[in-house]
């Protein structure tokens, strides 16, 4: 499951785009790329905004439940979580305190 978790929306998203600004297109579209030219190519008119809409990005956990909540709905049972933000350490506490519980109550809820 994509994320990028920040103090702010703002960093999240631009360490989203920087990072992972493949994400949005699918493992469809990346399975067929070659090498780094054609994945540059293909993600050159991506945005930091783009990356809003496909990951939850920033602090408030109510952003990455609603993906999670999409890949539950989609019948998955199980989550990795990848974190594409700029602080990982942040991100281990975040989780820890706000998420986690949270995770695991839509896998409960099943």
């Amino acid at each position: 499951m994509p994320l990028a978790w920040a103090e702010d929306e703002d960093s999240a998203a631009e360490s989203a785009h920087r990072l992972f600004r493949f994400g949005p297109m699918g493992w469809k579209v990346q399975a067929e790329l070659p090498n780094p030219v054609n994945f540059e190519a293909a993600t050159a008119f991506t945005t930091p905004s783009d990356l809003r809409e496909a990951f939850g990005c920033g602090p408030d956990p109510r952003a990455h439940l609603d993906v999670a909540e999409r890949f539950a709905e989609a019948g998955f049972d199980r989550l990795a979580l990848i974190n594409a933000g700029p602080d990982p350490e942040g991100f281990f506490t975040f989780f820890e305190n706000e998420l986690a519980e949270p995770v695991r109550e839509l896998a409960r809820g099943r």
